[in-house]
């Protein structure tokens, strides 16, 4: 894959199928958890959202296989709990899957996120209550949504991976790491809106300010930076600021 069919791409398939063998799995893994936080409603309370946080850290390298295991005893506990009976796993199923799970787990997590989407935009009861003469039409017209919504997330999924994984490797100048960097840097990649996952665009912003005001001249790193997004965990800049271990891996074409 060329860098222009890299930037231009809204299959995020293609694009994980050229990462594999060079994106280190972490990557791999942050990308899954981003797609998991685009599913409408699945973690809806503190329980279930623990286990999605928890399995964020362990992508991380921050949380262990054990403190994932008792996050999800606890959400399985509160649920219980709540409905009196039988457990329903889905809202752990797949962020334990992004965070535990081969680059082919995560193919097939994002383009599941996909079909939810689509299911949820196809709205069957159209033909119902369309009238009389009227049903094929009503049943195109919900189907014609909800291609365009599966399309939309698929478009937003390339922009998540661009984010997360450079096209190519880039390396940073020590000198660009004065404290106001670094301090900033950690900042920008530990505080983030909820429940969506983004990192905050101003902090990003300022980031590159300080980077420019410290020497930092490469396009790449500060347009990056002030980029729209959306930006999350697993971002290449601040990866590279921050000096995560598989920041460097090479993407070669």
């Amino acid at each position: 894959m060329m860098e222009s069919e890299w930037l231009a791409c809204t299959n995020p398939i293609l694009m994980l199928e050229y990462l594999r063998g060079k994106a280190s799995d972490r990557k791999l893994r942050l990308f899954g958890l981003a797609c998991c936080r685009r599913i409408p409603g699945p973690f809806f309370d503190v329980a279930a959202l623990a286990v999605l946080l928890t399995a964020e850290r362990f992508a991380d390298g921050t949380a262990t296989r054990k403190g994932l295991s008792a996050a999800i005893r606890r959400a399985m506990d509160a649920e219980e709990e709540r409905i009196g009976g039988a457990v329903q796993t889905t809202h752990w199923w797949q962020p334990i899957s992004a965070a535990l799970g081969s680059s082919e787990t995560v193919r097939w997590l994002a383009e599941s996120v996909v079909q939810r989407v689509h299911a949820l935009n196809n709205d069957r009861k159209a033909v119902i209550r369309a009238a009389a003469g009227d049903e094929l039409r009503a049943a195109r017209e919900s189907w014609a949504k909800a291609e365009a919504a599966a399309n939309k997330e698929r478009i937003t999924q390339c922009h998540l991976l661009r984010d997360i994984v450079p096209y190519q490797a880039t390396k940073c100048d020590t000198n660009l790491l004065t404290s106001e960097v670094a301090t900033l840097a950690r900042v920008a990649y530990e505080e983030r809106a909820l429940p969506s996952g983004e990192l905050d665009t101003a902090r990003l912003a300022v980031l590159a300010d300080a980077l420019e005001e410290a020497g930092c001249t490469d396009a790449d790193i500060l347009t990056h930076l002030r980029g729209p997004g959306p930006h999350v965990r697993g971002c290449w800049v601040l990866d590279l600021l921050l000096g995560k271990d598989d920041i460097n891996h090479p993407t070669p074409s």
